[in-house]
């Protein structure tokens, strides 16, 4: 398969989705959920039946590791022509899916973009770390209207909120997509 997802969650790797070929090479895109057990020797796969709202088949999605170390957080990717803006959170624990509903304007339907979980220090020595994923570019748009994207966007964890970054500043990185990100010393990193 390509386009899958794999999330290293303590002593698991989880893969999700995916687009693969059929033991009579017909093309598919898969909704499976694997955990291949890491300290296992040897190794060994399990295909999960996980409980709850498992997410319609997809790839070119991204699978970000939540702060808790349990939840992975799934967005976007496509099926058949169909792109997804939809949230999707994965508990490795209880092997359930669930659907998060999410306050905001979500990003435009989208494939190929990238998501990265970002924590943003506390203002004063009361408050928590707050942590953010940011979504990056991609693939999409709704209907049959496809372009490029080379927008920002943040779901703040913590109220489950989507914004749309605004006046950024400096130039802008040209629309693209299949590119990676990287987080290091507070600066995202684009590249490709």
């Amino acid at each position: 398969r390509s386009g899958h997802t794999i999330t290293v969650v303590g002593d698991k790797a989880v893969v999700f989705g995916g687009c693969g070929v059929t033991k009579n090479n017909e093309p598919y895109v898969s909704n499976d959920t694997y955990h291949l057990m890491l300290q296992s020797d040897p190794m060994k796969w399990e295909l999960t039946d996980p409980m709850g709202d498992v997410p319609a088949p997809r790839w070119r999605h991204t699978a970000t590791l939540l702060p808790d170390q349990d939840g992975i957080m799934t967005f976007g990717g496509l099926c058949k022509g169909k792109r997804f803006n939809d949230t999707f959170v994965y508990s490795v624990d209880k092997k359930e899916w669930n659907i998060k509903e999410c306050n905001g304007t979500p990003p435009p339907p989208r494939s190929h973009h990238t998501a990265n979980l970002v924590e943003f220090e506390p203002e004063d020595d009361l408050e928590l770390p707050k942590h953010k994923v940011c979504i990056v570019g991609g693939y999409g748009g709704p209907g049959t209207t496809r372009d490029f994207y080379m927008d920002v966007h943040m779901l703040e964890l913590d109220t489950w909120t989507w914004n749309r970054i605004q006046n950024v500043r400096g130039p802008s990185p040209k629309p693209r997509s299949d590119h990676c990100a990287c987080l290091t010393r507070g600066f995202l990193v684009i590249s490709g």
